[in-house]
């Protein structure tokens, strides 16, 4: 019986450390900021209503972005994050994908097509809401916001860069989720046409302290546990190395360190609190946070 014992032991404690993993990833990442995964028009992660939908036309890198576009004039074309199946599209109440982090900014890249059509009001609206649940009123408190009118571009320029400064309503607490939602323009309404308003938008990421820009939508690294007591397990999925450093909640370097594709990084040196560690290598630059007991 004894050996017996053993091997469930074993596969429950592998049982709850890959559950443990997913719950933790589960709450610092958003898939999917570059748009890449999906089938034909529909996105995995994101929710869109009328003239919004994932296409390789444009893109600022890999093969995809989001387009949104107004139909008739009035008909605005919006795409939020998360699943949102309301019949009104209720984006903000419904919309989201866990998030647990304040950053400074979020950005990413756009670029408008006139081109086939006949409007020139461009005027696209990007909208980034950092929710909390509220168990006492049972509904959920924006504890940050931030709000971007994107203006026009030349059609030579291609996909520029653009930042939506984070808004700290409520100090001290963080989120449980973040909502972002693009708008293809400032009050729903374009020129007299079908065709017009087209505004394509691609890889959107999270700005934190010292200028450390994290993909909000990433998989490119996993961590656990959280919070730790000793060590912190890192797992590389697609890098063979990377550079982690952490940090204290104001972005002050505590150490850093090159790392391998699997790497249990000792850190009994730290005092009880909050955390960052940013991850750096060929293609990868992510911040998380965690927690010292």
């Amino acid at each position: 019986m004894k050996p017996n014992t053993t091997i469930i032991k074993s596969i429950l404690t592998s049982i709850f450390s890959i559950v443990f993993i997913g719950s933790f990833f589960s709450q610092i990442t958003i898939l999917n900021g570059g748009f890449e995964s999906g089938t034909d028009s529909t996105t995995t992660n994101w929710s869109t209503s009328i003239g919004s939908a994932r296409t390789d036309t444009f893109s600022n890198s890999g093969n995809y972005s989001m387009l949104c576009h107004n139909w008739y004039s009035y008909a605005e074309g919006q795409c939020v994050n998360g699943n949102v199946q309301t019949p009104n599209f209720q984006w903000l109440k419904d919309g989201g994908t866990p998030f647990v982090q304040k950053p400074a900014y979020i950005e990413g890249y756009y670029k408008y097509d006139t081109t086939s059509t006949v409007s020139m009001n461009d005027s696209a609206v990007v909208e980034v809401y950092f929710k909390k649940y509220n168990n006492s009123l049972q509904t959920y408190d924006t504890v940050a916001f931030g709000v971007k009118h994107l203006p026009a571009t030349d059609s030579s320029q291609g996909f520029v860069n653009f930042q939506v400064n984070i808004i700290d309503l409520i100090p001290g607490s963080n989120p449980d989720s973040i909502v972002i939602r693009l708008s293809s323009s400032i009050n729903g309404m374009c020129d007299a046409s079908m065709e017009c308003l087209y505004f394509y938008v691609d890889d959107l990421l999270a700005g934190f302290p010292l200028g450390i820009k994290s993909p909000i939508f990433t998989n490119n690294a996993r961590m656990w546990p959280n919070p730790i007591e000793d060590n912190l397990n890192i797992l590389l999925n697609q890098n063979n190395n990377a550079i982690a450093t952490v940090m204290d909640m104001h972005g002050k370097e505590i150490l850093s360190k090159t790392i391998g594709s699997e790497h249990i990084l000792g850190l009994s040196c730290l005092k009880p609190g909050k955390y960052l560690i940013n991850l750096k290598g060929e293609g990868l630059n992510q911040t998380h946070k965690f927690i010292k007991k």
